[in-house]
């Protein structure tokens, strides 16, 4: 197409350039996303690898699996903070008598994240 204007023709150009670069960034998030699948099916798919000693790459890309574990298992670290520190508090005042239940609701909640990691894990 030609343009007896030099400006549209440059517009034009430029138009074209950002729809290539928006192209070009699509073919990156697929790529990304097939990454995370692949990453996945060999996460769930094959457990035989603990007798292989071929080394793999370390990849940039966290499947959605791991960020899910990796939430689950700072959730049940803070947790098992917050009782450490209940049970000082519970050692320095012996006279105040509480119920427990907070105690006993993350104890409980604990052993179910445990049980649904190691559900996953294996």
């Amino acid at each position: 197409m030609e343009y007896e204007d030099p400006d549209q023709q440059d517009m034009a150009l430029a138009r074209v350039e950002e729809e290539v670069e928006f192209i070009d960034s699509l073919f990156g998030d697929l790529a990304y996303i097939n990454e995370m699948a692949r990453l996945e099916r060999e996460f769930f798919g094959n457990n035989s690898t603990e007798g292989s000693t071929e080394k793999k790459a370390p990849s940039d890309i966290v499947p959605v699996t791991g960020l899910i574990l990796s939430r689950f298992h700072r959730l049940e670290n803070e947790l098992k903070t917050i009782l450490e520190h209940w049970g000082r508090r519970e050692r320095r005042a012996p006279e105040r008598k509480e119920s427990g239940f907070g105690k006993q609701w993350v104890n409980a909640f604990l052993s179910g994240l445990n049980g649904m990691v190691k559900g996953y894990m294996y």
